[in-house]
């Protein structure tokens, strides 16, 4: 008895995960992997191929059912200009409501990430003589007001780097040596 999604070989054994994967882990067990790309109109610049199946066939356990691409040609065979048409008109009368347009700011903040309040709180030592100069609610806060790198006072924070800005920063019950 064979349950719709279950997979079968072309030797009768019934393959697990069922579909697509199915299909792909086994072209490759019997034909490796997919090592050049076949479209003639390829720059031929990539190294990285795919099994991509052709229009109008169906995931069987076919060779002749698929071809090997490229992952740029692979994309470009897989989206037509109908899709994308349809992607672009759906874009391109989207609205974001007030309350969005906010919640987005927000996000870009690097303060709030919903209830949580997941900002640490960093200290701003001098480079040279190391006293205290202010507490910042979050790095972000710090690079902005600074235009320090954020990641530069991270890996600060973090012990990666020594200063950052020419400033030595520290999370808040981090103590400076």
């Amino acid at each position: 008895m064979k349950l719709e999604n279950q997979v079968v070989s072309p030797s009768g054994r019934k393959l697990r995960g069922g579909g697509y994967h199915a299909i792909h882990k086994w072209l490759i067990k019997h034909y490796g992997k997919a090592n050049k790309c076949q479209n003639p109109l390829c720059d031929k610049t990539r190294n990285k191929f795919h099994y991509a199946l052709l229009k109008n066939k169906k995931h069987e356990h076919t060779k002749t059912n698929y071809i090997m691409l490229c992952t740029r040609c692979h994309f470009n065979y897989d989206i037509t200009i109908e899709k994308r048409k349809r992607q672009a008109a759906s874009l391109r009368d989207r609205k974001h409501s007030e309350k969005h347009k906010i919640n987005i700011s927000k996000g870009c903040n690097g303060i709030h990430k919903g209830n949580q309040h997941s900002a640490k709180i960093v200290i701003q030592y001098d480079g040279k003589t190391r006293s205290h100069i202010r507490m910042w609610n979050s790095i972000s806060q710090a690079s902005k007001k600074l235009d320090i790198s954020l990641s530069n006072i991270s890996m600060c924070c973090n012990g990666k780097l020594k200063t950052a800005g020419g400033f030595i920063w520290r999370f808040l019950n981090k103590p400076v040596h």
